[in-house]
């Protein structure tokens, strides 16, 4: 299967969770990517649609291997498998995880401001990426979503290795994936546009569901909230992981 963008792919997964239209459902976008995704899926299914934060560890000297991630809600996901066979020692782990908390604390201030995250008490949520390589960021979601009170929590992806597959049905609800294609370090061979999403796009995305939840920075640094109609003008920062 082949996806023009993310967009597409958010479509796409709609079809397969049309059931839950009505139902008090919250989507979580895991990444950037996944808010883009997720936005999509939401705009179709008339939900709420909210961030997980989650920042993925990678191995020393191989940055396109991942032993785990980090979230919101103190999470930590660590794949033992990938730090055995790449000889991870604890003190590199250690510092890995040190460098990507102060990414995740920059991220979630960023994205949250003086605002707080969209109560999912009793809520079924689906947490929702662009593409499953390796399992750590969607376990994070999948635990920051019952941290933050989740009832029932559905993994969506349109993309995913069948390894990576397997251990989310392990920790997941059920899990959502429309194509299992054997992925190897990358989804972007998948999709024929994957741009960078910028922070302002991911703010935007949110805001268009849920108008004024995410309070935009003023110049003078206090925080102000826009409504949907006003629309958003938050500076472009770095694009986010």
């Amino acid at each position: 299967m082949s996806l023009l963008d993310c967009r597409e792919a958010g479509r796409r997964l709609a079809q397969q969770l049309r059931h839950l239209r009505g139902q008090d459902a919250v989507l979580l976008g895991v990444g950037s990517g996944g808010v883009v995704v997720a936005h999509e899926v939401a705009d179709a299914l008339r939900t709420r649609l909210d961030i997980a934060v989650v920042c993925e560890l990678a191995v020393p000297y191989q940055p396109w291997l991942v032993f785990g991630a980090l979230g919101e809600h103190d999470v930590c996901v660590l794949d033992a498998d990938v730090i055995a066979r790449a000889l991870v020692s604890h003190p590199e782990q250690l510092a890995v995880q040190r460098e990507a908390r102060e990414q995740l604390r920059r991220t979630v201030t960023r994205y949250r401001g003086e605002g707080g995250a969209l109560a999912l008490d009793g809520a079924t949520t689906v947490t929702v990426t662009d593409g499953v390589t390796c399992a750590a960021a969607a376990r994070a979601g999948v635990e920051i979503a019952r941290a933050r009170g989740a009832r029932r929590v559905v993994v969506a992806t349109p993309l995913g290795a069948p390894r990576a597959v397997r251990a989310l049905r392990g920790v997941a609800d059920d899990v959502v994936c429309l194509e299992t294609p054997p992925l190897s370090g990358s989804i972007r061979p998948w999709y024929r546009e994957l741009p960078e999403v910028a922070d302002a796009e991911v703010m935007a995305l949110l805001i268009q569901r849920h108008a004024g939840f995410l309070p935009v920075r003023a110049e003078n640094g206090s925080a102000r909230s826009e409504s949907v109609s006003a629309g958003l003008s938050p500076a472009g920062g770095e694009p986010t992981t």
